[in-house]
């Protein structure tokens, strides 16, 4: 989801949540399709990206997960 992106210091970031915590990670995109893009590097399967309130998180801060449902 292209939601997840950001543009920190000229690099494409996402927030990956790891044990209530928002860490930032640097990512490589590929193609983009509708509201997709493909991630070619910088992120392992299974991990928690977050989609949504990413504009106002700080690196390391504590999160709460609410799951769509």
């Amino acid at each position: 989801n292209k939601d997840a992106l950001l543009i920190k210091n000229n690099n494409t970031v996402v927030y990956i949540i790891e044990d209530n915590v928002a860490k930032l990670k640097t990512v490589k995109t590929g193609i983009s399709y509708l509201n997709s893009i493909e991630i070619l590097d910088g992120l392992n399967e299974g991990e928690k990206i977050v989609i949504r309130g990413n504009e106002r998180l700080r690196p390391n801060q504590k999160v709460k997960i609410k799951e769509n449902k």
